[in-house]
C-alpha cells in the first residue's frame, strides 16, 4: 500500500529513529478533550505521553526522530499519526493531546500529518527501505546482544499490547525481536530507554 504522506515525509525529512506505537483503542476522531484523553480518548495519553519521550530529550527537540502513532479506536480505524516537531509552550502532555485533537479535527500543523487508511505493513514497506526494523518482545533477544548506531525503527505496544495476528503479518519485515527484560514496562518508559541506549552508541 502507497502511503502517500508518509512517503513525502520521507523524501524532505531524514530520520536516525522512528517509533511505530499500535494502540488498539486510541480514537480516530476529535471526540475528546486534553484532560479526557484516557478515557474519550480511549487511552490516547499513552500516544501523547509516548511522543514526549520519543521527540524530547531532557533539555530539547531531537530534531532526528519520527513518532508513528497507528490508532485503532473508533469511529474510523485506521489511522497514523506522524510527527516529528512540535511547537509547546509548557511541554506537557495535555499540550500533546490537543495538538493531537486539532490534527484529528483537520488542522494544518506544522511537524504532524494525518493519514487516514495506513495499515503497519504499507507503513514498514516504507521505513524498511532506510532503516533496520525491530520489534519490542518481552521474549525477544535482551538488547544486551545488539549495537543499536546508524538509522533504526522500533515497533511497540500500548497497554493491552500488539495482536498476534499483527505480528505474524510482519514477522518477514523484521530485523530482529527486541527484549528489554521479562518484565512489562509502560511504552513511554520503553522509549526513553531505547533513546538512552541509542545516546550511548
Amino acid at each position: 500500500m502507497f502511503l502517500e504522506k508518509l512517503s513525502r515525509i520521507f523524501s524532505v525529512f531524514s530520520f536516525n529513529r522512528i517509533y511505530i506505537v499500535y494502540s488498539n483503542t486510541a480514537v480516530t476522531a476529535p471526540v475528546f478533550t486534553p484532560e479526557s484523553m484516557a478515557t474519550a480518548g480511549g487511552r490516547m495519553d499513552v500516544v501523547a505521553r509516548s511522543i514526549l519521550y520519543a521527540l524530547y530529550d531532557q533539555i530539547e527537540q531531537r530534531g532526528d526522530t519520527l513518532f508513528i502513532g497507528l490508532l485503532n479506536g473508533p469511529p474510523r480505524p485506521p489511522i497514523a499519526l506522524y510527527v516529528w516537531r512540535l511547537s509547546l509552550q509548557s511541554r506537557s502532555e495535555l499540550e500533546v493531546g490537543e495538538a493531537i485533537r486539532r490534527a484529528l479535527l483537520g488542522e494544518r500543523l506544522d511537524g504532524i500529518e494525518v493519514e487516514n487508511g495506513a495499515r503497519i505493513t504499507g507503513i514498514l514497506e516504507t521505513v524498511r527501505k532506510t532503516h533496520r526494523v525491530y520489534l519490542l518482545d518481552e521474549s525477544g533477544i535482551h538488547f544486551s546482544h545488539f549495537t543499536f548506531t546508524g538509522k533504526n525503527a522500533f515497533i511497540l505496544g500500548d497497554h493491552i499490547g500488539i495482536p498476534a495476528w499483527i505480528i505474524s503479518s510482519i514477522g518477514n519485515m523484521l530485523d530482529g525481536a527486541v527484549s528489554l527484560g521479562k518484565k512489562s514496562y509502560l511504552t513511554s518508559h520503553c522509549i526513553a530507554f531505547l533513546n538512552e541506549l541509542m545516546d550511548r552508541a
